[in-house]
């Protein structure tokens, strides 16, 4: 065996492993161990003996660039409260990880650190738009009700909780409160209970929660009450989808378009 075919042989296998023990911790309890990102010393190790000998898969200040845009996006990502920081660590340990496609997983671009995040992004999209369509369905099946208690709310706060929630009642939010986001705020305005629809960043969510289960507690809250809350997705689980899907369709992205403009 050659050191270029023991590298992607290294690199597929790392990438995977890393990738399905984070995505099961991610998928179990939406947080994953630093010691993880670790698992992918041994590849970057090998990929610099590669280098040395000629045997690198792409050049080496592709992979260099790719590294930093990939850093720079999960920077940006976390800033804006769209990914958590295991998120951002996933794309900068994948990337230094596997920096070419391999035999065994595919892709349309040298530098395969944009197809782990682009499958993860394209999966993340099918699933928020799954959860749109369940809520167009009971919207059309229960009628104004099922947005209750904001049958009369402005449109852009329907569309907030059609489009990133779905409804789940109060007990059931707080056994995974770890795994969902509250989108309704609740204040108390002289003895009566106000609640309104409000779309809560990571950084808001635990505070959020304490306030609804204090609310519980003094009985102003039941808890087989409804309320609406947004899923927080477990995107390392999803790039680890996203990266088995590559070694059939490559990048989503690049396959995805090329359907469409195969169809128009």
């Amino acid at each position: 065996m050659d050191l270029r075919t023991l590298v992607q042989l290294v690199d597929t296998a790392t990438i995977i492993l890393m990738l399905g023990v984070g995505g099961w911790q991610d998928f179990v309890r939406r947080e994953v161990d630093d010691w993880v990102w670790l698992m992918a010393v041994p590849a970057v190790m090998l990929n610099v003996v590669a280098l040395y000998f000629g045997s690198f898969p792409i050049d080496p200040a592709t992979w260099l660039i790719g590294e930093g845009i990939m850093a720079m996006i999960g920077f940006i990502l976390v800033y804006f409260q769209l990914f958590g920081g295991a998120d951002a660590l996933a794309l900068v340990a994948c990337a230094a990880a596997m920096p070419a496609p391999t035999f065994l997983l595919h892709s349309q671009i040298p530098f395969y650190g944009f197809t782990v995040f682009d499958n993860g992004v394209v999966l993340a999209a099918l699933y928020a738009a799954a959860m749109v369509v369940y809520n167009v369905v009971l919207l059309i099946v229960r009628g104004g009700a099922y947005l209750e208690p904001y049958k009369g709310a402005k449109l852009s706060d329907k569309l907030i909780l059609l489009l990133a929630g779905h409804r789940v009642k109060v007990s059931n939010y707080l056994d995974k409160a770890y795994k969902t986001f509250p989108l309704e705020e609740f204040s108390i305005e002289g003895s009566s209970l106000t609640r309104k629809p409000l779309f809560t960043g990571i950084d808001q969510a635990e505070s959020r929660e304490e306030e609804i289960r204090r609310l519980v507690d003094e009985g102003r809250i039941a808890k087989d009450e409804m309320i609406w809350t947004s899923p927080g997705l477990p995107i390392v689980t999803l790039m680890l989808l996203g990266v088995l899907a590559s070694h059939f369709f490559g990048d989503l992205v690049f396959t995805l378009e090329t359907f469409i403009l195969k169809i128009i």
